[in-house]
């Protein structure tokens, strides 16, 4: 009895200390607990010891050992104290003078775990307020630290500052150091807190060719920022820019970059090479006002082996447009307008007489018209219109308007047909300098056409892992006959198009207006998919038969695509295009491969009888045939450490590399380190595009400061 009577008094004594603390403090959030709490009455003062816990204002305290001055509002704190913060943020220290209700103070032995495995620590801290401190021979680091190793990196300095509000830290005196060795001195450096905003700072710096760049990104509001990347070499300066700014209705960037060339190529006199003031700018913006959607992409440059050379664009155009367009269920109208720089060969220019178009405006529009109730009954408008124009040479513009009447028919027994009436009709108005000695031409055509498209899928499930599906489809289009004057309307587009699974049941397979199938066409194929767990199987194969083609002798031509997806780690691929007697005309296989430690695919490409498929202008091609061979891979050695390769080669007749490229990754916890060697064998003399002979690039990341 006499037991419980004195725990019951120690209870209560303990009570009133913790009431007595949080009176004088002034708050109304305030406790404090310990093995053994004192209160002298004539210091008035409160000293605990043993497991010390105070909170303040949510600010929380731990220690061995404190003595609390309620009068002057100054506490000590001493041995395995930790201090928490309202925000969650810790901090230790072996000693602890605090004043003004916690909030500034001076700390002994400071460390401050800001994130998982992020330190920083110092021999002294001064508590300014809250959320700043000032930092005495203090170190920094985000890597994995133990007793028996010095951590990858770390930053050591004199002076530090610690700013939460700002999310920053800034030393003053500063070493970077590797493995316990300082490697390089700034007298002053800043890098954001871990988790913190996006804010201004430099990025990963990389090394490439004799390149050594130096990001610098700049935050200058929460929507809008700039990154200016100087490219310094012995031989060129390139002043690289992006700007980026997002609005409330859509947003916009701005890259771009000048070089100034300090020393040509000695070797070569090509006007190209001995150019020293290039540039490029692109530009792309995209916005939406209630249901429409335009924007801009505007790119130039001042050549193209400015663009091979330094950024590895092999584009033969730049394009330049303007847009807007509206999408309303199935509905949509769409103008554009379209400027072309040209980056051929200047000898290529001269040989085809081309000068660079532009299109201005370019309009499309498509609606469709339910006739009935279940939708079954369509009645399709569609509009093409273009205005093209080549300065000082040729004017046209064209109107395409085609109506179409499309029955959608679905059977009992799951025969489906899709029935469609058409007519076609395309009117020019040319101005031909070179043709039509500066007098205008009408020229009109029209192109009825009715066609049918017929499908029957067919779907087994063989046990409860493994459903088949069989897919028969037949199309057959009867339209105008070929005429000879058709050929006036060949200005524009190309006379090649790309027959694949993908548009053979197409009854157009052109992709522009001037061009157009004709006469009688029949095209049938059959869709297989196997679908089991871990395995997914597709194969398709299928032929086009025309009566009246245009451009090509050929009556038939067959594709087919099988593709193969195993356990989404691996998967197999292999396309096909063939003639009317099956010799190629262009096959690819390949495979991809995804695993734990190891990443990689393999890609073969064969084109045959090129100048009569795949050339889209009037220059001639000097081979027949391209075989094109293309691998990479990466593969994880050792826990940190990825290698890998890749190269483009010709085999076309003999093995000829194009490309090869060799390229090391190190990722720790603290810091990344990638380095790739490139040989790249392509060049072009008549536009100033050189190989490059082990080209290098080399950058490293930094947890927090740059990773």
């Amino acid at each position: 009895m006499r037991f419980i009577y004195i725990l019951i008094l120690l209870v209560l004594a303990t009570l009133n200390l913790s009431s007595i603390f949080a009176q004088n403090i002034d708050t109304r959030s305030a406790y404090m607990k310990a093995d053994m709490v004192i209160y002298d009455a004539n210091s008035d003062s409160i000293t605990a010891s043993g497991n010390v816990y105070i909170t303040v204002d949510e600010y929380i305290v731990e220690a061995e050992n404190i003595n609390y001055n309620l009068g002057e509002d100054v506490l000590l704190a001493y041995d395995n104290i930790k201090i928490t913060d309202p925000n969650g943020k810790t901090i230790h220290g072996s000693k602890v003078y605090f004043q003004d209700k916690l909030k500034t103070g001076i700390i002994k032995e400071f460390i401050a775990r800001l994130d998982k495995n992020t330190i920083l620590t110092g021999r002294r801290a001064v508590r300014l307020n809250q959320n700043n401190y000032i930092l005495e021979h203090t170190a920094f680091t985000p890597c994995e630290v133990n007793c028996s190793k010095e951590p990858i990196w770390q930053i050591q300095s004199r002076n530090t500052e610690l700013d939460f509000n700002k999310e920053t830290i800034t030393y003053r005196n500063t070493f970077f150091v590797v493995y316990g060795v300082p490697v390089m001195y700034f007298p002053y450096f800043s890098h954001p807190t871990p988790h913190a905003k996006a804010q201004s700072g430099f990025l990963t710096p990389k090394v490439k060719n004799d390149d050594f760049i130096i990001p610098l990104y700049l935050r200058i509001k929460p929507n809008m920022d700039l990154t200016i990347s100087p490219r310094m070499s012995r031989q060129y300066n390139i002043f690289e820019t992006e700007f980026r700014h997002k609005l409330i209705n859509g947003d916009y960037n701005i890259s771009g970059s000048y070089a100034n060339i300090k020393k040509t190529d000695q070797n070569s006199n090509n006007s190209k090479l001995a150019k020293k003031n290039r540039f490029h700018i692109f530009t792309m913006g995209n916005f939406i006002y209630d249901n429409i959607n335009y924007g801009f992409n505007i790119n130039r440059t001042s050549d193209k082996a400015y663009l091979t050379n330094y950024y590895k664009i092999y584009d033969t155009y730049l394009n330049s447009k303007i847009y807007a367009n509206i999408v309303n269920n199935r509905n949509y109208s769409s103008i554009e307008s379209f400027i072309f720089q040209d980056l051929r060969s200047d000898q290529l220019k001269d040989k085809v007489s081309y000068k660079t178009p532009y299109v201005i405006p370019y309009i499309r529009t498509h609606h469709v018209f339910s006739l009935n109730d279940d939708e079954s009954l369509l009645f399709n408008i569609r509009n093409n219109t273009a205005i093209y124009q080549v300065p000082r040479q040729l004017h046209l513009t064209r109107i395409s308007l085609n109506l179409e009447l499309m029955s959608n028919i679905i059977t009992d027994n799951g025969h489906m047909f899709s029935n469609v009436l058409s007519n076609r009709g395309d009117f020019y108005y040319l101005e031909d300098n070179k043709f039509t000695n500066n007098k205008h031409k009408d020229l009109y055509k029209n192109i009825p056409e009715i066609s049918t498209k017929w499908r029957y899928p067919l779907i087994k499930s063989i046990d409860s892992q493994t459903s088949v599906k069989l897919e028969p489809i037949a199309m057959l289009i009867v339209g105008k006959q070929f005429q000879k004057k058709f050929n006036r309307f060949n200005i524009i587009d190309s006379d090649r198009y790309e027959l694949s699974e993908n548009n053979i049941f197409c009854s157009n397979k052109f992709s522009g207006i001037d061009f157009h199938e004709y006469g009688t066409r029949f095209n049938y194929g059959i869709n297989t998919t196997l679908m089991r767990e871990g395995l997914y199987t597709d194969v398709f194969l299928g032929q086009a038969i025309s009566q009246n083609k245009i451009t090509q002798e050929d009556s038939s031509e067959y594709v087919g695509n099988i593709s193969v997806n195993m356990d989404q780690n691996l998967s197999l691929y292999y396309h096909f295009r063939k003639d009317r007697k099956f010799e190629p005309i262009k096959n690819e296989l390949g495979a991809t491969s995804s695993t734990t430690n190891f990443r990689g695919n393999l890609s073969f490409a064969e084109l045959h009888n090129i100048s009569k498929y795949f050339v889209t202008d009037k220059s001639q091609f000097n081979h027949s045939k391209l075989s094109q061979l293309n691998f990479n891979f990466n593969y994880q050695f050792i826990k940190n450490l990825w290698a890998g390769g890749g190269a483009i080669i010709d085999i076309s007749k003999s093995a000829h590399v194009l490309v090869k490229t060799i390229e090391v990754t190190y990722l720790f916890d603290c810091v990344s380190i990638s380095g790739s060697i490139t040989d790249n064998f392509m060049h072009d003399e008549l536009r100033g595009i050189k190989k490059l002979k082990s080209s290098m690039t080399f950058s490293v990341g930094l947890k927090v400061i740059n990773m």
